[in-house]
């Protein structure tokens, strides 16, 4: 039993660029992953020749998960050999010295890695932030790694920063980031080893074949909050129709929300 990718959607909702997510998978070395850069509070650009400083620690993150983890390698110390990479390739690129960037213009990532070990019969999780897997083995019900809770939290920061006057929700948004790249309070994607200490993790024993979907707190707003899916229906519907649909539907309804 081999990991087998089925599909994949990454719409920005906007017409010109890539947007501040991406994916990434590799079926021969069991793994894939999503990462959903965090937008960008900051008029100062760190790495100026990219889309956004957003893009590119998720564009970089993601090459840097392109290598597979070693044998009896522990998720943690894969995701260390990674962030070293990470935090190298920024030195380079960055346009002045990272430690002359205040914290809230360095950017950050939400991400979700999955590794499939078939030797083991184990599926390895490993989260920071708000991204979620779901997983469907036989007639077990649906497991939800990740905070599932958390779009419904965020629906209700983001009425509440609506209501903000602009100085105010971009200088709220500026401290939240720079809490974020607190290296006693990471737990993102980003340029800080500490984070990895912080990783969510979970293992999963699996004794036959077995559904998972990767998305982002935005394409899980189909269940939370706008409930038109519950997570196994949303799964179901994935593989059932595709993701493109899906994502659609999503557009719809926050289009109709405005």
């Amino acid at each position: 039993m081999n990991l087998r990718f089925v599909d994949a959607v990454n719409n920005p909702g906007k017409r010109m660029g890539t947007g501040d997510d991406r994916y990434g998978f590799d079926e021969s070395a069991g793994t894939a992953w999503v990462l959903d850069g965090a937008t960008d509070v900051s008029r100062i650009r760190v790495f100026p020749r990219t889309e956004s400083d957003a893009a590119w620690i998720a564009d970089t993150w993601s090459m840097a998960l392109t290598t597979p983890p070693a044998e009896g390698q522990t998720v943690t110390d894969y995701m260390l050999a990674r962030q070293a990479e990470v935090l190298a390739r920024a030195k380079k690129k960055a346009r002045f010295d990272l430690a002359d960037a205040p914290a809230m213009a360095l950017p950050v990532a939400a991400g979700v890695w999955a590794h499939w070990s078939p030797g083991e019969g184990l599926l390895r999780l490993a989260g920071l932030g708000d991204c979620m897997a779901l997983v469907k083995t036989g007639d077990e019900p649906v497991q939800v790694f990740g905070p599932d809770d958390k779009p419904e939290a965020e629906a209700a920061q983001a009425r509440k920063l609506l209501a903000m006057d602009e100085e105010a929700r971009l200088g709220w948004l500026q401290e939240v980031r720079a809490l974020q790249n607190d290296p006693e309070n990471a737990a993102t994607f980003g340029l800080h080893p500490e984070a990895m200490s912080r990783l969510s993790l979970l293992e999963i024993s699996l004794k036959g074949p077995a559904e998972l979907l990767l998305v982002s707190d935005g394409f899980y707003r189909l269940v939370s909050p706008y409930g038109i899916y519950g997570a196994a229906d949303l799964l179901a519907a994935a593989a059932n129709t595709g993701l493109v649909p899906l994502i659609r539907q999503l557009r719809d309804l926050e289009k109709s929300s405005e």
